[in-house]
């Protein structure tokens, strides 16, 4: 295997995460624990075709991969947000970049 997987493999963080929302560049992953905020690629293809639309509760793995942060779309216990909850994660968002907690590369992180 190639050394980079290894390097994925290691680091690899699998929790519980809330995908909020894509921009033209990444999806937007919060760790559940609203502990921080990530821009997240699909390792081949956008999250928003893996997972079908964003706004969802799930636990997958996010690792970080050159200058970026990517999920490889295997996932578990996925679930739909609702309207209330969204807005609550989007105000959480909110925070989290006020004080410095997103993160768009693992070199920011």
């Amino acid at each position: 295997m190639e050394s980079w997987v290894f390097e994925a493999i290691r680091n690899i963080e699998v929790t519980d995460w809330v995908y909020l929302k894509d921009t033209t560049r990444y999806s937007l992953f919060i760790r559940a624990d609203q502990s921080a905020a990530f821009a997240v690629l699909g390792l081949t293809e956008p999250i928003r075709d893996i997972f079908g639309h964003s706004g969802l509760y799930l636990r997958t793995g996010v690792f970080p991969f050159g200058n970026s942060f990517v999920c490889d779309g295997l996932i578990m216990n996925l679930a739909s947000l609702g309207a209330s909850y969204k807005k609550a994660f989007n105000e959480s968002y909110r925070e989290i970049k006020k004080d410095g907690r997103f993160f768009k590369s693992p070199s920011s992180a």
